[in-house]
């Protein structure tokens, strides 16, 4: 069958770059049935296939979103390592994280709502994505119960808060000391400040 679709040319809308034009589509008798059926849901074999030029058009725009959302997870497991390394600074940062999290969560669902029933692939890359994001809270909820919200200073006799760290570093790691006691190890008459070892490893 050689299907023939009839526009007249007309002049242009102001500041487009194409004509209406006629088209040509030539269809094998497997391929009839398809224009048929698309025909039935869309009214007119014109509508049928301009719809499925904007159905493909969008398919490559959820791509872009998909692979987008992606990268944004790499970036944030990849900080969610180096922020468990971290333990003076780890409540505050792990609060944005979760912010973070929400966000790309809620992301994922708008794009799995967009994505309809012509992107099965998509569907499954995105149940993918959220089991990530399911393990990801569940790390953070982890990291929640071995947080300290303060240290004691033998020195002083006191209870120290992250913000009242000092740090040293060493060759394979640093240590944790109160700041204002200083940063004195185990002496003969006076206890030490140290509060805490951070392993570079």
């Amino acid at each position: 069958m050689c299907m023939i679709m009839h526009v007249t040319t007309q002049t242009p809308a102001l500041g487009s770059p194409y004509l209406r034009r006629r088209v040509i589509v030539e269809l094998t008798p497997q391929e009839l049935p398809l224009l048929e059926e698309a025909e039935r849901r869309h009214g007119t074999k014109r509508q049928a296939i301009v719809s499925a030029l904007e159905m493909a058009s969008r398919g490559v725009e959820l791509e872009q979103e998909l692979a987008e959302a992606q990268a944004e997870l790499v970036r944030l497991e990849a900080e969610f390592e180096t922020l468990r390394t971290d333990q003076a600074v780890g409540e505050k940062a792990r609060e944005r994280l979760a912010r973070e999290l929400k966000k790309a969560r809620s992301e994922l669902t708008s794009a799995k709502e967009s994505a309809g029933s012509s992107a099965r692939g998509s569907e499954q890359r995105l149940q993918a994505l959220e089991r990530i994001l399911s393990g990801r809270e569940g790390e953070i909820k982890e990291l929640e119960e071995q947080i300290f919200d303060k240290l004691f200073c033998a020195r002083c006799g006191t209870w120290v808060s992250p913000d009242d760290f000092g740090w040293t570093r060493r060759e394979s790691g640093a240590h944790a000391y109160h700041r204002a006691c200083g940063d004195h190890g185990p002496e003969l008459l006076k206890p030490s400040s140290w509060l805490g070892w951070q392993s570079d490893s």
